[in-house]
């Protein structure tokens, strides 16, 4: 089981995140705003994060550097999403430190793609 941290102003695409990877027995943790996914981030051992480009209280980029530079979580993989085409956005996510960029609206099978691709399997069953 994964523990996954979504980061999006939308809460119904926050719900819709949580009920899809709670199907498949991962655990999904929610914040709409960049302060409550600090405060997520040092509360709790996260496996991946999701974070959106475009929040109200400060953009995905301003985050992403944040968490990097006060090093508030060192391993865990950042995979940047957002509605903006990718050839304008892809190259930026990349280079402030997301470990991906995938643009939105994610589709199930892609969501679980990410999932599996940036987290060790759990063996301890």
């Amino acid at each position: 089981m994964a523990n996954i941290l979504f980061i999006d102003d939308d809460p119904y695409t926050l719900a819709t995140y949580q009920k899809a990877v709670e199907i498949f027995g991962h655990q999904a943790l929610i914040a709409s705003t960049a302060t409550e996914a600090i405060d997520l981030m040092i509360d709790e051992v996260l496996d991946l994060i999701i974070l959106d480009k475009n929040m109200p209280d400060m953009d995905g980029f301003e985050l992403l550097s944040q968490i990097k530079d006060r090093k508030i979580v060192n391993t865990t993989p950042i995979v940047m999403i957002s509605a903006d085409p990718k050839e304008l956005v892809m190259d930026q996510a990349l280079q402030a430190g997301a470990t991906a960029y995938v643009s939105k609206p994610i589709r199930l099978d892609t969501l679980m793609k990410l999932i599996q691709d940036h987290t060790v399997p759990d063996n301890s069953k």
